[in-house]
C-alpha cells in the first residue's frame, strides 16, 4: 500500500515509517489468503467483529475472477490494519485510489533474451539485484523472493537509492532492478516487467492519509473532495503523469493543474 500524506503538524517521519513497517509485517500474514484464491480453496475474511467468515467456493474456471475478489478483500483488511496503526499517531486514511503503484522486478530485453526470463520464478540465485535499501527486510523483496519463489538473491544484492536504480540497470551494473510499477521509464526504455505468477507483490493502492486535525477543521466537505480526487487517480493516469515529470521534465504544478482541469475538480 502506498501512502500519500496531506500535511498539517504531521507526526515525525520515523513514526510514519514505523507504522508502515508494522503494516507490511501484518499484511505479509495475509499471503495464505491470496493463495486460497488461486487454488480454489475456501476464501476467508474477517467481519466487523474481526471474526473469520468463509466465503463461497468457486469453480476452477472462475479462479481468475476469484483472485480479483481476493485482492479486494486484502485491500479491505489492509485498510483496517492501517487505520488501527494511524489512529495511534493522530492520522487517518481516506478512500484508496484505483491506482496501484507497487514494486516490480524489471530486466532489459537483452537480459531477458539471454537468460530466458519472463517471470520472477525464472530468476536464479547467481543473478545480481539492484533495489532500494529496505529490500533486505521488505517482505515483498528479498525475503519474499525466497519464501514465495525459492530464489535467494541476497549475495548479489546491491542497495541503491531509487533514483539511480534505472541507470544501474541500463548500464548492466545489475541484472535485475526493483522499480515502481508506474515508473514511466519502464515503457520508455522498453524494459521487461517479470510476471508475478505466485502472488509475491502487494497491490499497493494509493491511499491519502491526513491528520485528525485537518479533518476536524474542514469537515465532511474536505473528505468528500479528497476522496473524489483519489477516485480519479488510475494506474494509467499515474504512469502517464510520472512519465511527464521524470522523462519529459514537465513542472509538477502544470501536471497537477492539467489533472484538475481534465477531471473537472473544483
Amino acid at each position: 500500500m502506498t501512502v500519500q500524506r496531506l500535511r498539517r503538524d504531521q507526526p515525525p517521519t520515523h513514526e510514519i515509517l514505523r507504522t508502515v513497517q508494522i503494516l507490511q509485517n501484518q499484511v505479509e500474514q495475509h499471503r495464505p489468503l491470496l493463495q486460497t484464491c488461486r487454488d480454489g480453496s475456501p476464501l476467508v475474511r474477517l467481519d466487523k467483529q474481526r471474526k473469520r467468515v468463509e466465503l463461497p467456493r468457486m469453480e476452477p474456471r472462475r479462479r481468475v475472477a476469484r483472485v480479483g475478489k481476493c485482492q479486494a478483500v486484502l485491500l479491505d483488511e489492509t485498510l483496517g490494519l492501517l487505520q488501527e496503526q494511524l489512529s495511534e499517531i493522530g492520522l487517518q486514511a481516506l478512500e484508496p485510489a484505483p491506482a496501484v503503484d507497487t514494486n516490480t522486478f524489471v530486466v532489459t530485453p537483452e537480459k531477458a533474451d539471454e537468460l530466458g526470463l519472463s517471470g520472477i520464478g525464472d530468476l536464479t540465485d547467481d543473478l545480481t539485484l539492484g533495489a532500494p535499501q529496505d529490500c533486505e527486510a521488505n517482505a515483498f523483496c528479498l525475503p519474499g523472493l525466497d519464501t514465495v519463489y525459492g530464489v535467494d538473491l541476497s549475495s548479489g544484492f546491491t542497495p541503491l537509492d531509487p533514483g539511480v536504480i534505472p541507470d544501474a540497470l541500463e548500464n548492466d551494473e545489475v541484472d535485475v532492478a526493483v522499480l515502481f510499477s508506474t515508473s514511466g521509464i519502464i515503457a520508455d526504455k522498453g524494459w521487461i516487467v517479470l510476471e508475478d505468477t505466485d502472488g509475491l507483490l502487494a497491490a499497493d493502492n494509493i491511499v491519502p492519509v491526513v491528520t485528525d486535525e485537518l479533518v476536524d477543521t474542514y469537515g465532511a466537505d474536505f473528505e468528500t473532495l479528497v476522496n473524489g480526487v483519489s477516485a480519479a487517480i488510475t494506474t494509467e493516469l499515474l504512469t502517464a503523469a510520472n512519465a511527464r515529470f521524470d522523462i519529459d521534465a514537465e513542472d509538477a504544478d502544470v501536471i497537477a493543474a492539467d489533472f484538475i482541469a481534465d477531471e473537472g475538480i473544483d
